[in-house]
């Protein structure tokens, strides 16, 4: 999932982000140092195993 959103964690300075669906399902990359959040339009299911 790290590779997928490689600039979103470049923008946020992070190397090890969280991963939290919105309330709409989409994925959510958190900073869990500064809490700073991006939010995207990929479904957060699309990544189950």
């Amino acid at each position: 999932m790290k590779k997928d959103f490689a600039n979103e964690m470049k923008e946020l300075k992070t190397t090890n982000p969280d991963f939290t669906p919105d309330e709409f399902g989409n994925v959510v990359v958190v900073n869990p140092q500064t809490k700073e959040t991006i939010r995207t339009e990929i479904p957060f299911d699309s990544y189950k195993d």
